[in-house]
């Protein structure tokens, strides 16, 4: 009982974290690259967070679904830090250009 009100939790929260994304989306669509790149660090650390908490549960209840859970997880730090690594990139190409066209 206690994990499913866990998850329920969990699943409201997720819930709420798409919801501010897509309005955030919709307001800031200047900002969107950025907003993207926190909206999948937050969803990281809510999975990961998940998974340290009912760690117990899930390798003792589905331990066929726990391992290839946490591959997905890895994978989704590769996508975080491409993300990442394109939007710096993007953001020192915008200021070289801005300081090309001062001089």
């Amino acid at each position: 009982m206690e994990s499913e009100l866990f998850a329920i939790d969990a699943l409201r929260a997720f819930v709420l974290v798409n919801v501010v994304y897509l309005l955030s989306i919709l307001f800031f669509r200047k900002h969107k690259q950025l907003i993207s790149v926190i909206h999948i660090l937050i969803l990281l650390i809510m999975v990961q967070y998940f998974i340290f908490v009912q760690r117990d549960y899930i390798f003792d209840e589905y331990p066929t679904i726990a391992y290839p859970m946490i591959a997905v997880v890895l994978l989704s730090y590769y996508v975080f830090f491409r993300d990442l690594n394109s939007f710096i990139k993007t953001k020192k190409f915008e200021k070289d250009a801005s300081s090309k066209e001062i001089k």
